[in-house]
């Protein structure tokens, strides 16, 4: 199959290919479930809508790891508190930004400023102070810790000291001391994500031009505002022309700066690839199709590119103008997944491509490799299975459309390493692999952790560097050791987190990716994996502590988190009730031993877990439950909140009454007056008027 690509538009070259490609268009939408909830986007951004089209693609499908049914229910969680008015997602970080831009031009009352402070002092209000989660410490039942999501990795190209990270809603950071330190460089932009750098080598190395590519390009935990620029180290951001609305949904997931020519640049994104040649001035879409995930030039040659998106090879032979499509005719599969690209100075004719898996739970789907800069491709292997969860290799698992990464050595086009779940290295270009990371911590070797889910592989000045769902990590050693360099970055994602009553620096927490962790005494110990979410302390015994992970599997310690046994509430069939992402629970304000966990039913237990019983049968619908609360005052007044509507109960939970909203008025909290059990207050999601 052959297509050709110029400045956006698509040459059909044959009316069989235009019925091929429609039915392989269609194969795409029910494919991969990130590319679902993509596509669902570009046709309609009302939330209930996706929500329905997305539940129904999972209706007979398995929902487990690597099925992305876990960032699906993450994406939901989060947007169905931020709608607008109309119910329909918005682009926050481009509202938020836009917003900004706005005070920023009413501050220097001037409309024409449109560059934003990434530090300023003395513009906030209060008396906050950062708590430094540093690096963590395995502790207890933990097994899998980390400090957060890395989407990219850059270091200077004049100085290996300096290194930049892109975070998926953290933005970016820097360090100057090789990773032993750490500095935000956009804290006073909003909570954008970046998926791409690109350092400009023509500008001084200590005031550097530095471009970003906003967005989270693998998950969606933000939409992209577009290309940001700073001119002076990264004290400064400036739009660029390639800009996006509050009602687009558009990621990136690259930035590539031409050898030479540091104004030219392109960003791929899930329009297609962008380029500019005046500094990112204006841009053009120079090939336009539904998401380009990689983008490498020829070394030593850069007027031929490479790209690939969800199974297709591109290539450009005048400098990224115009690109082909190729696929069969050049030994390569055609179906819809997640493919990378690497390359090497060491031999310029080799391109090597990986591709994920086809559709559902699936397994390594094969690394090719070109000796003849992209005209032809073979098979080197498509097993053992390299992107699975296991050590050998003999899983069945696959998350390739979430994060799949290929990197070569700069000095032996023979040696490669790709990043999935772990990362694995190949010594003979693909034909044979070694593992050479385990995402459990517990059970890895010293200087072989790397925390799940690799998001990307990038060699410089022959150091390995790994950006993670945990953090970041470097291999000085083509990856026989790992070392962690994530010491102070804060770019942790914190669902909930509960006070010790006697201790205001004691913390327990949950966190997307990195499970539920405990704050105290200036250390960061993680005691339980996951995601974590609600984590509570017994306010009359701080060492028993409570935590949950999604769906609802609920587990309580009573030694401060050295050991936990698990309490999900059993139904009389002796089945375990399935809550939502966030399943919630509580404890009774008046009596610590008794909690309240909220599924389709609400349940309670006198003796903190051990047992339970159901204190509803039926009463509150058929839904999951979003929100609890009980009385201070009175424990008899009972609070719960489902979709749309307030259940409440007067009398302990034997009858119930119901109150309904504004469909789009998403409760995110509810606690009841201290005194006054008929008094509550609930705080609503979303940018709406009035709230």
């Amino acid at each position: 199959m052959l297509k050709n690509y110029k400045n956006g538009f698509l040459q059909v070259q044959s009316f069989r290919l235009l019925i091929v490609l429609a039915l392989c268009s269609m194969t795409s939408i029910f494919s991969q479930s990130e590319d679902v909830l993509s596509t669902i986007l570009n046709e309609t951004h009302n939330f209930q809508e996706i929500v329905e089209r997305v539940e129904s693609f999972y209706a007979d499908k398995d929902k487990g790891r690597g099925s992305g049914y876990k960032q699906w229910k993450r994406w939901e969680y989060y947007y169905q508190r931020h709608l607008l008015p109309d119910g329909s997602i918005p682009n926050i970080a481009a509202l938020d930004f836009n917003e900004l831009l706005q005070s920023a031009s009413l501050r220097n009352k001037t409309s024409k400023s449109r560059q934003v402070a990434a530090r300023t002092v003395g513009n906030t209000t209060g008396n906050w102070e950062n708590i430094n989660l540093g690096s963590h410490s395995l502790y207890g039942n933990g097994y899998a810790g980390g400090i957060g999501r890395v989407n990219c990795v850059a270091v200077d190209p004049d100085n290996e000291n300096i290194i930049y990270v892109g975070t998926p809603a953290g933005g970016l950071w820097r360090s100057t001391s090789g990773g032993n330190s750490w500095t935000p460089l956009t804290d006073n932009l909003p909570s954008i994500g970046v998926s791409g750098i690109a350092i400009d080598y023509d500008s001084p190395v200590t005031n550097r031009t530095i471009y970003i590519l906003t967005g989270d390009g693998d998950s969606a935990d933000t939409y992209s505002v577009g290309v940001l620029k700073s001119v002076d180290n990264g004290n400064s951001w400036n739009e660029t022309g390639l800009t996006f609305s509050i009602t687009s949904s558009e990621r990136g997931n690259k930035l590539l700066m031409h050898p030479t020519q540091s104004d030219i640049i392109f960003a791929a994104t899930t329009d297609g690839i962008y380029k500019t040649e005046n500094a990112g001035a204006s841009w053009d879409l120079v090939l336009s199709t539904f998401r380009i995930y990689d983008i490498e030039f020829k070394p030593g040659d850069p007027s031929i590119v490479y790209a690939s998106g969800s199974g297709e090879f591109y290539k450009s032979t005048d400098g990224g103008d115009s690109f082909e499509e190729f696929n069969n005719e050049i030994g390569l599969p055609y179906s819809y997944r997640r493919t990378a690209i690497a390359v090497s100075p060491d031999n310029p004719n080799y391109v090597y491509l990986i591709y994920g898996y086809a559709s559902g739970v699936g397994v390594f789907d094969g690394l090719y490799l070109s000796r003849d800069s992209g005209a032809s491709f073979e098979q080197q292997s498509n097993t053992p299975n390299i992107l699975g969860g296991s050590l050998d290799g003999n899983d069945s698992r696959n998350q390739g459309w979430y994060d799949l990464t290929l990197a070569v050595s700069p000095t032996n086009a023979n040696e490669i390493h790709v990043g999935g779940i772990n990362c694995w290295k190949s010594n003979d270009a693909g034909q044979t692999w070694e593992n050479t990371s385990y995402w459990v911590q517990t059970s890895a070797g010293v200087g072989n952790y790397t925390h799940a889910d690799i998001h990307a592989l990038e060699y410089y000045n022959g150091v390995l560097y790994a950006g993670t769902d945990g953090g970041v990590y470097t291999s000085h050693d083509d990856a026989n050791n790992w070392e962690d360099i994530s010491y102070g970055l804060d770019i942790t994602q914190i669902y909930r987190l509960g006070l010790d009553p006697n201790n205001g620096e004691r913390i327990t927490f949950g966190t997307q990716d990195n499970g539920t962790n405990l704050y105290q005494d200036g250390q960061f110990l993680h005691w339980y994996g996951a995601d974590g979410f609600e984590s509570m302390f017994d306010p009359n015994n701080t060492q028993t502590m409570y935590g949950i992970i999604q769906y609802g599997r609920m587990f309580r310690s009573i030694n401060g988190g050295l050991s936990l046994s698990i309490i999900t509430p059993r139904n009389d069939d002796f089945t375990t009730p399935t809550g939502d992402w966030s399943t919630p629970y509580v404890l009774d304000p008046s009596d610590s031993n008794t909690l309240y966990s909220g599924y389709q039913e609400l349940y309670v237990s006198n003796d903190r877990g051990t047992s339970w019983d159901t204190l509803t049968n039926g009463d509150i619908g058929t839904a999951n439950c979003d929100l609890i609360a009980i009385a201070p005052s009175d424990n008899n007044f009972m609070y719960v909140t489902k979709n749309n509507t307030l259940y409440y109960s007067h009398d302990g939970g034997n009858s119930w009454d119901t109150n309904n909203f504004s469909s789009y008025n998403y409760k995110t909290y509810i606690t009841v007056h201290d005194t006054d059990p008929y008094k509550l207050w609930m705080t609503l999601g979303g940018y709406r008027e009035g709230n």
